[in-house]
Parts: C-alpha cells; structure tokens; sequence
C-alpha cells in the first residue's frame, strides 16, 4: 500500500484536468492506496464529494501561508510519495521546494506544458512580446527544469510528452495516458458505426482558434469544397466560443458555404449524445494540451480521431489504430480528409473498433492502478534529491 499526497492547486475547480485528476485519485483510492490531497482554490461538494473524507482532502491558503500547511500535512500524514499535476502554476515550485526539504520523493504529471505552442501563451500572454518571451525562457530554464530534475519520476501521457522531456535530458519517465470514464464505453447497444452521408467532422469543446487549430480544419475544408467535395463532408465546430471566435467562426463558414461549415454551442446531455450519433470522426488538431476530455468521450463512442501529436492522441491513435495522425498543417489536413470521404465502410469500422478497444484498454480504474505501480517501481529504486 502507497501513502500518496496529491498536490494541485485547482483541484477542485471547473476545467479539464482538475476533473482528470479528481479521476485519478478515485482510481487511486480503489486501490487501496491512502490518499491525501491539497488544493487551493475552489471547495465545492458538488465538484467534489470526497472533499469530505478526512483522509482525503486539504483546503489551504492561498500564497506563501499555504508553504506552512503543506508543512503541516507533511508532518501528519508522511506521505510516501508527492504527486504535482502541471508546471504552469508558480505554487508549485515552491510547494515542491517544501517536499524536497522534507526528504520526500515526488513525482510530476507535465499534462503538455512543455510542448513549444503551449510555451508561446503560458502565464495567459499570446502576444511574442520580446520581453516576455526573455521571461518564459528564464522561468523555464531556473524553475520547470530543476523542478522536473529533482523529481523522482516524470508522468507523461503521449509520446510526443516523452520525447520532449527526454530533449531536456530528462530520466525517469513512465508513460500512462489520461484515462477514460468506463461508463462512456460502447454506449449504443454494440451496434456498429456506419458513415454518415456526408461525412460529418466533429470538433467539441471550446472554440479557441488557435488552441484547438480551428483554424487549420476551416482550410482544409476549404480546400474541399473548392476541390469539388462540398456534397460529400459537413464539419460541426460545437462549444463555447472564446473571445471573438464566434463571429469569426460564422464568417468563415459563409465564406465556405451555407451547411458545410455548421458553428454550434457547446451540448451536454441527449443533445450530446445526439451529436455523437452523426459524427463520423472527431478532429483534435490542438496546438498544444494534455489529453483532453471530449476526444476522450469521442474515442469511447468508437468515434476514429485525425489528431495531432501536440494534442496528445495522435500517437496514440495511429499506434492503436484508432485514427489518424496529421501535422499541424491545413495542406496535409486537408489531404488526410479528402482521403478518408473515399474509406470503406468495413476500413472505417476497424477504425472505429479499435477506438473501443484502446477506451476499454485505458479506464480511468487502469490508469489508476498502473501509475500506482509506476509509484512503487520508483520508490523501490530509491532516487531522491533536494531541491532548494
């Protein structure tokens, strides 16, 4: 049996990975494992019910008071090992610091922060002011790295993850992706997918532009219909929009076509499952992320991806046999469609079994439990250093 502390401090807020990581440690709990976690912002019951538990959960200050309760948990709980979700919030330097210094081995979960996109908007800063590209640098190079060196293991999800941190020089690394919600799995009655006519794309969650490359698949459709495919493919772009990417989004699908290009708001529940049922394949062009939520669900529902490898599933779907990989690149995008409007039914169906099979593969109680074994393999090997 492990004693794990998780440290995050948006545990228990709205967003894609504090939800994955409240899965995690659900997962974790299942084991057997003792589990303590700490978290700054945000204490809501209905996010979280093991907020409750004793053994379970922390709320802090937020600041340098929280460093003297991190110091507190420490003492009480002796954790055999610390697990950090991400580099991106500047506490957790510190709040690593504080475990080093209490001889304690942590582990951390970098969830594509060091992909080169995610480095060009962190700290909230699209624009490649001079100045601030010199402070991402000097952040990078004098906090993530000796976070990262220091630790006694690195939790990558992709190999596009590995392969970056192991350009840093990097050791110690265990691959396990995100999981998927085993309730997802094979939610029509095991009948098979079959094509839509047209055949429909799909891109949910929030209609950031260039996070989520929108922008490459409103050229690649383009491209398609001057081509002469505009009977043949429909894209639905469904989500929340960001900033002014709506309005920007509805002039583009104008400019493709009326009913190529359909702009929807984001859906949740029978709509949802509505919108899986005439989806075809799900396109996850993201610059840069972990492995996100809704290509997840997507792959649940045997839908095949075209993902990229900054997204974190193109590796994983081409190895898997679950989808496609494709460049960041609207040319090759839009080569990989035209492609794939001329796939066999039973071709697709291989696709999109397999889909299954990896969601089936990679529940989140899997997950769980092999980066609980990943845990022990580290602590069984004894590699620990202060930092600080």
């Amino acid at each position: 049996m492990v004693k794990i502390l998780h440290l995050y401090r948006d545990l228990w807020v709205d967003g894609g990975i504090p939800y994955q990581t409240r899965c995690l440690i659900e997962g974790q709990i299942k084991t057997g494992s003792l589990l303590v976690s700490f978290a700054q912002k945000g204490n809501s019951l209905e996010t979280w019910p093991h907020l409750l538990h004793p053994n379970h959960s922390s709320v802090v200050t937020s600041g340098l008071n929280s460093l003297f309760q991190l110091r507190e948990i420490l003492r009480a709980h002796k954790p055999d090992i610390v697990h950090i979700t991400g580099l991106w919030i500047p506490i957790h330097q510190l709040w690593a610091i504080e475990v080093s210094r209490a001889k304690v081995p942590y582990v951390v979960s970098t969830h594509g922060n060091l992909s080169p996109h995610g480095m060009e908007v962190r700290f909230g800063e699209k624009k490649q002011v001079f100045s601030r590209i010199l402070a991402k640098k000097f952040w990078h190079r004098f906090f993530d790295l000796p976070l990262l060196q220091n630790a006694a293991g690195i939790q990558v999800h992709s190999p596009y993850e590995m392969d970056l941190v192991k350009s840093a020089g990097l050791q110690n690394i265990f691959i396990v992706p995100n999981g998927i919600q085993s309730e997802w799995v094979g939610s029509y009655d095991d009948q098979p997918r079959k094509l839509h006519n047209p055949i429909t794309f799909l891109h949910l969650g929030r209609l950031d532009i260039y996070h989520k490359g929108l922008d490459l698949i409103c050229q690649a459709l383009k491209g398609l219909v001057q081509s002469g495919h505009s009977q043949q493919v429909k894209v639905i772009l469904a989500g929340p929009g960001v900033k002014d990417s709506r309005d920007v989004l509805k002039r583009w699908a104008k400019q493709i076509g009326n009913g190529i290009l359909e702009i929807r708001d984001g859906v949740w529940g029978k709509d949802k499952d509505n919108i899986w049922r005439e989806t075809d394949y799900f396109l996850n062009l993201y610059r840069y992320a972990g492995m996100a939520i809704a290509p997840s669900e997507a792959v649940a529902k045997g839908i095949p991806l075209i993902a990229s490898r900054e997204g974190h599933f193109g590796d994983w779907a081409a190895d898997s046999g679950f989808g496609i990989q494709v460049p960041l690149d609207g040319e090759k995008l839009l080569k990989t469609m035209a492609a794939l409007l001329n796939l066999s039914e039973s071709d697709y169906q291989d696709l999109s079994k397999n889909a299954l099979r990896f969601a089936k593969t990679y529940t989140w109680d899997k997950v769980a439990n092999d980066v609980v074994h990943a845990y022990q393999r580290l602590l069984d090997l004894g590699r620990f250093k202060e930092l600080g």
